[in-house]
């Protein structure tokens, strides 16, 4: 109903929200989204701020998605997809590996140790001899575990030793190239392209 009376005003007054919504893009979120760089992200900061910042474009394209564009519009629209998609592929490894080292130095003292596997960093290794308690596995896994689904992690392991079997938990995330955000209890990921 409110969507409809905007649009009736819209129309009154000559505005054409779908053309400032390309202009936007245009003038703004693309050179935005150019200007990232995958060696940016620094510190935790730096992390929520860039997941924050796709989210956010995640929004953006999902509450324009109902305006007709024409097809210039539509190229314009496509390519901003286009670049989002490559720049959150180059930049959400990175993600991963600052998130593993600062949780690395937060696990160390209780004598965790942290790394990455798979190529594109999407396996978080925690080994520890107090993971031969489930319930230890149980609260790590806790506390990791909304970051996790958030920085595009795919698995998270547990393991007492290195190179001994553990536990392994499959985490419901999307693929690093995902346009969307994430509900308000960061469960459930909205894609929007």
């Amino acid at each position: 109903m409110l969507a409809a009376i905007q649009k009736a005003s819209d129309e009154q007054i000559g505005r054409d929200p779908a053309a400032e919504f390309v202009e936007l893009i245009e003038t703004y979120w693309l050179p935005e989204v150019r200007a990232i760089s995958s060696a940016e992200p620094k510190t935790n900061a730096d992390i929520q701020r860039f997941v924050s910042r796709f989210e956010e474009f995640g929004r953006i394209l999902d509450d324009n998605a109902s305006y007709r564009l024409t097809v210039a519009q539509a190229r314009v629209r496509s390519r901003f997809v286009n670049e989002l998609t490559a720049k959150q592929r180059e930049v959400f490894p990175r993600i991963r590996k600052l998130y593993a080292a600062g949780l690395s130095a937060v696990l160390w003292r209780a004598d965790v140790e942290t790394k990455l596997t798979t190529g594109r960093s999407t396996t978080l290794q925690l080994t520890s001899v107090h993971f031969a308690r489930t319930a230890n596995i149980e609260d790590v896994y806790r506390g990791v575990s909304p970051g996790l689904g958030k920085f595009r992690f795919k698995k998270a392991e547990f393991r007492r030793r290195e190179g001994a079997d553990g536990y392994s938990y499959p985490v419901d995330a999307p693929g690093d190239g995902a346009i969307g955000y994430w509900d308000a209890s960061a469960t459930k990921f909205k894609a929007t392209v």
